[in-house]
C-alpha cells in the first residue's frame, strides 16, 4: 500500500503545478477561425488581388489605387522595382495585422487547452488510482476477515497466541490465557461491529454501518471517522520535500478542495473549486489569492458574515482589490452580490483584558461621523464631556473634545457651495446663547454675531436664522478691509486702520534741539503724538521753534493738544498741528503768539507736549 499512496500524492502535486501554470496564464476567449493571410510577390501580366497563400507580380492596373498590386508603375519610373518591392511589404504588414494578433491570440488559447486536458487526464489518473487503492485494502480486508472466519487458528503461529473462542455472542481471538489474555480482536453479533482491544482495553471498533470508532462507542453523526482523547491528535507525515494533503469532494471530482501542508517552504494552503485562494507563509502571514475578476481585470479578496436571515444576502465586511492603476480597499460594502452596513462602529479598551470596549467613533447609514456620539446630525459631530445634559437644544460642549489640525501649512475649509442667504459659519456657545461667526457670500463680508436659540433645529444666516429669540451683529470684517460695528457694514464707517510706534522729533531753527521719548498712535485717521524736546544750544534767538517730523501728515490746520515747558519765560501753550509740523502758541485775548528761542531762560529747559489731529 506505500507504493500506492506515494503514487496519490505525487499525481496530486502534478494536479497542483499544473493549475499554478494555468493561474498564471490566466483567462483565454476562444479565438475562432482564422483572418485571411496574404502572401508577397508580383505579377506584370495580370491585375489580380492578394490571396491567401498565392504570390502575385505588379503590373498593369489603376494608377490611382493605394493597393501595389494594381498600381500601374511607367517603365521610365527610376528604380521600378525598389519601389514596387516597398510598397508591397509595406501593404502587406498592414494586411496581416488581424492575421498575426489572431496567431498570437490562437497559440495562447492552444497553450491553456493544452493545460486543461493534461488536468483533465491527471485527475481521471488519480481518481483510478484512488480507486485501485481502495480495492486493494478492500481485498486485504476481506482476505483477513475470511481466513479468520473460516479457519481463526491459521492466523495464530505465536505459542503464547493461546485462546481462539468464537461463542454465541461473537468470536475472540486473544493474545494469552486469563488474565493474561490482554490482547483482543472481537467480533460482535449482536451489534454487527469489530472491537480492537490492547492490554484489557478497547482501542477501537468499526461499527455495522463501517464507522470507525477511536477512544468511544459510539459514532458522531454523520461521521465516517470518530476520535474522541483528551487532545486528539491527526498527523499526516510525508518523507521530506513533499507535500501533507487532506483532499475533499466527491465521486466526480476527489481533490477539488483541499488543505496542504506545503513542506518544501513551509506554508499551508487552501484549495475551493481545484484553485488555491489562500496560503499562511512560514513567517504566519495570511495571503489570499484571490479571485480574477471579469475579463482577468482585477484580483478580489472579500471577507463576508452570514446575513441575520437565510433570504437575505451575507454582509461585507471588507473587500481588496488589485488592479493595474489602483490597490483598492472597501470596508462595509462595494459590491452588489453581498449587503452592506449601515453603520460603522470603532471600539477601544484602556485595558488588554477587557471585554467589548468603549465606542469610540461611528458612521451612521447617513455618511455621518460622531465621535463621542452614537446619534451625529451633521458630518461630522465631536463631543467630549457634556454637562449640558439632553436640553432640547443643547448641541456639543467641548471641554476635552474638538478638532485639531497640525501641520507644517495646516487648514479648515469651511466651504459653502450655495448662494443667496446660504453662508458658512462657526458656532460658539454655551448651552442655548453664544456668538456665531458667518460668512456673508453676497457682499463678502465676515459677521460677528451674538444670538439665543429658542428651539431645536436652529441656525443662523448673515442677517437672521430660525428658531432664535435674539439675533444682533456686533461687528463686521469687511473684505476690502475695515471693521464695522454694531450692524453697520457701511465702507464709509470702518475702521481700516491701526498703528502704533516710535518716531524722532527735529526742530528747524536755530541752534541744535534733540527730540527724546516721542510715540505715536494711529486709529483710523486720528493719530495721538507725544513727546519732549531737550539741550537747545540757542536761547537768544527770536526764531518760532517749530516740530517738523510729524509720523502722519495733518489733513488740516487744527489745534492739537498742549504742552508745559521747564525754565520758559511763558506759560499755557497750545500746541498748533499744520501739514507735517507742530508750533506752541500761547493763549490770550489778542493776538498769536508762538514760542521762541529766546523765550528758554535756562540751559536745562526741557518741553513735553502732545497731540491729537485729523490724517484727512
Amino acid at each position: 500500500m506505500a507504493e500506492e499512496v506515494d503514487a496519490i500524492g505525487k499525481k496530486q502535486k502534478e494536479i497542483i503545478d499544473l493549475q499554478n501554470q494555468l493561474n498564471a496564464i490566466g483567462d483565454v476567449a476562444d479565438p475562432g477561425a482564422a483572418p485571411p493571410r496574404y502572401k508577397g510577390g508580383y505579377n506584370r501580366t495580370d491585375n489580380k488581388t492578394f490571396e491567401y497563400g498565392t504570390a502575385y507580380e505588379v503590373g498593369k492596373g489603376d494608377a490611382n489605387t493605394d493597393n501595389p498590386v494594381t498600381k500601374r508603375y511607367p517603365l521610365s519610373t527610376p528604380s521600378r522595382k525598389s519601389v514596387i518591392a516597398r510598397d508591397v511589404a509595406a501593404w502587406l504588414d498592414n494586411a496581416n495585422k488581424p492575421y498575426n494578433d489572431w496567431k498570437a491570440n490562437s497559440d495562447k488559447f492552444e497553450q491553456v487547452k493544452n493545460i486543461k486536458e493534461k488536468i483533465d487526464k491527471a485527475q481521471k489518473e488519480l481518481a483510478q488510482l484512488q480507486t485501485d487503492a481502495v480495492t486493494q485494502l478492500q481485498s486485504a480486508q476481506r482476505d483477513v476477515m475470511g481466513n479468520i472466519l473460516t479457519d481463526p487458528k491459521s492466523l495464530v503461529t505465536k505459542a503464547d497466541v493461546s485462546k481462539i473462542d468464537p461463542d454465541a455472542e461473537g468470536t475472540t481471538i486473544a493474545e494469552g490465557t486469563g488474565a493474561a489474555a490482554v490482547g483482543r480482536i472481537r467480533y460482535e453479533h449482536a451489534n454487527n461491529a469489530m472491537a480492537f482491544s490492547t492490554i484489557n482495553n478497547e482501542r477501537m471498533r468499526i461499527d455495522s454501518s463501517g464507522n470507525v470508532i477511536i477512544g468511544t462507542t459510539t459514532a458522531a453523526p454523520n461521521s465516517l471517522i470518530t476520535v474522541r482523547a483528551t487532545g486528539p491528535q491527526l498527523a499526516l507525515y510525508a518523507t521530506p520535500g513533499n507535500d501533507s494533503r487532506l483532499n475533499m469532494g466527491d465521486t466526480d471530482n476527489h481533490n477539488i478542495g483541499m488543505i496542504a501542508y506545503a513542506n518544501f517552504d513551509d506554508s499551508m494552503r487552501f484549495t475551493t473549486n481545484a484553485s488555491e485562494r489562500m496560503r499562511i507563509d512560514s513567517s504566519g502571514d495570511i495571503k489570499h489569492t484571490g479571485v480574477t475578476g471579469a475579463g482577468g481585470s482585477n484580483k478580489r479578496a472579500r471577507y463576508l458574515v452570514p446575513s441575520h436571515s437565510g433570504t437575505e444576502e451575507d454582509v461585507v465586511v471588507f473587500q481588496v482589490e488589485n488592479e493595474s492603476s489602483s490597490n483598492q480597499i472597501t470596508f462595509g460594502g462595494g459590491t452588489s452580490s453581498y449587503n452592506a452596513a449601515t453603520q460603522i462602529l470603532f471600539r477601544t479598551a484602556s485595558a488588554v483584558d477587557t471585554v467589548t470596549g468603549t465606542e469610540r467613533m461611528r458612521i451612521d447609514s447617513s455618511g455621518n461621523v460622531g465621535i463621542g456620539v452614537t446619534s451625529p446630525d451633521a458630518k461630522l459631530e465631536v463631543k467630549g464631556f457634556d454637562t449640558l445634559g439632553d436640553a432640547s437644544f443643547a448641541y456639543t460642549y467641548t471641554q476635552d473634545a474638538g478638532i485639531k489640525v497640525k501641520g507644517v501649512e495646516s487648514a479648515i475649509d469651511i466651504l459653502s457651495t450655495d448662494a443667496g442667504n446660504h453662508a458658512s459659519s462657526i458656532i460658539l456657545r454655551g448651552a442655548n446663547k453664544g456668538f456665531g461667526l458667518v460668512n456673508d457670500s453676497t457682499d463678502n463680508i465676515l459677521h460677528l454675531c451674538s444670538f439665543t436659540a429658542s428651539g431645536n433645529d436652529w441656525n443662523i444666516h448673515e442677517t437672521n436664522g430660525n428658531n432664535l429669540s435674539s439675533f444682533s451683529r456686533v461687528a463686521s470684517f469687511r473684505k476690502s478691509g475695515g471693521l464695522t460695528f454694531n450692524g453697520d457694514t457701511a465702507a464709509a464707517n470702518a475702521l481700516d486702520d491701526y498703528e502704533e510706534g516710535t518716531w524722532t522729533p527735529t526742530v528747524s531753527s536755530a541752534g541744535s534741539v534733540t527730540g527724546e521719548d516721542a510715540r505715536y498712535t494711529k486709529i483710523g485717521d486720528l493719530v495721538h503724538v507725544y513727546g519732549k524736546l531737550t539741550s537747545f544750544t540757542n536761547r537768544s534767538s527770536s526764531n518760532t521753534i517749530v516740530i517738523t517730523s510729524l509720523p502722519f501728515t495733518a489733513g488740516t490746520n487744527q489745534a492739537g493738544g498742549s504742552m508745559f515747558a521747564r525754565y520758559s519765560d511763558r506759560t499755557a501753550f497750545t500746541t498748533y498741528v499744520y501739514s507735517n509740523n507742530i508750533e506752541f502758541y500761547s493763549i490770550g485775548s489778542g493776538a498769536f503768539a508762538s514760542l521762541q528761542h529766546s523765550q528758554l531762560n535756562n540751559s536745562n529747559a526741557v518741553i513735553y507736549f502732545q497731540a491729537t489731529y485729523n490724517v484727512s
